[in-house]
């Protein structure tokens, strides 16, 4: 049994977004392979579920400025200075260490600022190195930024680009989500990429849970979209629908799911046909696992508004495996090329043809998959889409032992 140290900048007691969920099964597929885990997360304590081992990036701390200014939306890079560059914060994360470990793996670039100074401190001297990448995230903040008018913009995508490539020269294990980003990853690395691509826990179709939420939810067949408040799922909303959700039949009502839905009736693109909109959108919030799997057996299209970031998304994956009709942008389907060809998968641009194509689906019967549709599903598994993560990681240690003796 080899010890695992996980790096994180978010909990994953109650996981609710897509890095908290990939965290949470890359813990269970590590464990599953006989090793112990420790996951040690850095963020700002504003939510609950926090673990044993969660540690607070304070909100007064002088680290969360970039170049003694006040920027926005880049916690996660100030983050990592603040773990490796305040001393308090260095030591109180270290100690937390349990043993030594014989694996450290950083999800996200973020914390390897901590990483490269214990390298250069001589602490936990024998470990293997893993950089667990989610995307390539400096061109995606810097459209986050762009869209928001921060002027430091390229300046801080520059920052995350050196600090992306210094993860892949400082690891001896890279993982990337996608195809796309191996081979951008792999420029920078003097070892092959690892694809270990998100996926998805099953779900059940529990009939009691269905039956409470039918009476909550449209009576007409109802397209879903899923998301978090993350600022490229309120964007690609309206990049793909519109400021008008006119083009819906009366009685059809676009359902949202996750803590997006709160924050696009008060969008601006939402106000001049305010109660259109409204007549046509039912927000539902964050609901409980048992509500999230009720709604998705419910639905009749699951809609991926899309339009930026790289990576792949554990929404897609859902969506894929969901069995319903599936309609996303080409983004959507970064990472998910192989599932294309599938009944019920369709692609659509931005604008009328997502919207067109979305009315369509609304009259097309519900979807009854095949049996090897069914089987390509189960390839969406996080037990299969994580087993080259756990192996390429047994190996670099079974290699690294032999080297030794």
């Amino acid at each position: 049994m080899k010890k695992v140290l996980i790096l994180a900048s978010y909990s994953c007691v109650t996981p609710l977004h897509g890095g908290q969920i990939r965290l949470s099964e890359i813990i269970k597929s590590y464990q599953a392979a006989g090793h112990a885990v420790q996951s040690l997360n850095l963020y700002s304590m504003m939510s609950v579920g926090r673990g044993s081992h969660d540690f607070n990036y304070p909100l007064d701390t002088p680290w969360r400025l970039w170049q003694g200014r006040s920027v926005p939306l880049i916690e996660d890079l100030t983050s990592g200075r603040y773990a490796a560059g305040d001393e308090e914060a260095y030591a109180r994360l270290t100690r937390a260490v349990e043993g030594v470990p014989d694996v450290i793996q950083v999800e996200q670039p973020w914390l390897f600022p901590l990483v490269a100074r214990w390298r250069r401190e001589g602490v936990f001297p024998g470990a293997t190195i893993v950089y667990s990448s989610h995307n390539v995230e400096a061109p995606l903040k810097l459209a986050i930024l762009r869209q928001y008018g921060i002027p430091e913009a390229e300046q801080i995508a520059a920052e995350i680009d050196a600090l992306e490539r210094q993860a892949c020269e400082l690891a001896d294990v890279v993982l990337a989500v996608s195809r796309s980003d191996c081979q951008v990853l792999g420029a920078w690395c003097r070892q092959p990429v690892v694809l270990a691509a998100n996926g998805i826990a099953a779900w059940p179709r529990v009939e009691r849970d269905m039956a409470a939420w039918r009476g909550r939810l449209p009576q007409q067949p109802f397209p879903l979209f899923v998301g978090s408040a993350h600022p490229p799922n309120i964007s690609g909303f309206f990049e793909v629908f519109g400021e008008s959700l006119g083009f819906l039949p009366p009685d059809t009502r676009l359902c949202v799911l996750g803590s997006v839905g709160a924050h696009l009736p008060e969008n601006p693109r939402m106000q001049r046909w305010l109660p259109l909109n409204l007549s046509r959108l039912q927000v539902l919030g964050v609901v409980d696992e048992a509500g999230l799997a009720a709604v998705k057996n419910l639905a009749h299209v699951i809609v991926l508004p899309i339009t930026e970031g790289g990576g792949s998304n554990i929404k897609t994956a859902e969506a894929l495996y969901s069995g319903k009709h599936v309609l996303g942008t080409p983004v959507s389907f970064r990472g998910f090329d192989a599932y294309l060809g599938m009944p019920g998968v369709h692609v659509a641009e931005p604008g009328r043809p997502f919207r067109e194509k979305l009315r369509e689906l609304l009259q097309a019967p519900p979807l009854a998959p095949a049996a090897p549709d069914l089987e390509l599903r189960q390839s969406l598994l996080w037990r299969h889409t994580l087993a080259p993560m756990v192996s390429a990681v047994d190996q670099h240690l079974q290699s690294r032992s032999n080297h030794v003796q």
